[in-house]
């Protein structure tokens, strides 16, 4: 594949928006690496459930675990109006992660009182999106397989190895893209 080519197939696959997401929280390359671009169609029924639809993680979450779920800020960073975190999203009721994930947001699209909510780093963005009534729409862009050994996997406290999908996409606030994100989920809900 000639470089042009390669960069091409990198812009349409998505892999562009994940290094970009995955830069100054994981190695690239290791992230990268195993992260393998899929068809939803070609998706277990669970995971096609779960990621190809145009709702916020949180409430799909939520109905699929049967409970609410926590957040857990593993890291952070700001740069004047852009903001990201590299966060894990829990069951509340069991305690078991149910979702990985990596947000980089435009805060000057968002409203102050949800601004300021989100950068509190207690609650999970679409519980917070949904509860400011934040005129938004989600738009997957990008599909993905991980590999057990994949860095967006090992958080997950499952008892066996398991790959993991996930998506990329963005949140338009306001009509404007606001939130660019990643979220990979492994199905957890019968573990122990």
């Amino acid at each position: 594949m000639t470089p042009v080519q390669r960069t091409l197939f990198e812009l349409n696959s998505g892999t562009v928006g994940l290094v970009s997401l995955c830069a100054g929280f994981l190695d690239v390359d290791t992230a990268v690496a195993d992260a393998h671009a899929i068809d939803p169609a070609a998706m277990p029924d669970t995971y096609r459930d779960l990621l190809d639809h145009t709702d916020h993680m949180t409430t799909t979450l939520e109905r699929y675990h049967n409970g609410a779920v926590a957040l857990r800020v593993l890291q952070e960073w700001r740069h004047d109006t852009v903001y990201g975190r590299m966060i894990l999203l829990e069951h509340s009721p069991t305690g078991r992660i149910i979702e990985f994930g990596i947000v980089r947001m435009d805060l000057t699209v968002i409203p102050p009182d949800a601004r300021d909510e989100i950068l509190r780093s207690e609650t999970a963005l679409g519980d917070i999106l949904i509860r400011h009534d934040v005129l938004r729409r989600i738009d997957p862009k990008w599909f993905y397989r991980f590999g057990h050994d994949s860095p967006f996997v090992t958080d997950f406290n499952t008892n066996a190895p398991a790959d993991a999908f996930g998506r990329v996409g963005i949140i338009h606030c306001n009509d404007r893209p606001a939130i660019q994100l990643l979220e990979v989920v492994t199905d957890t809900r019968n573990e122990a």
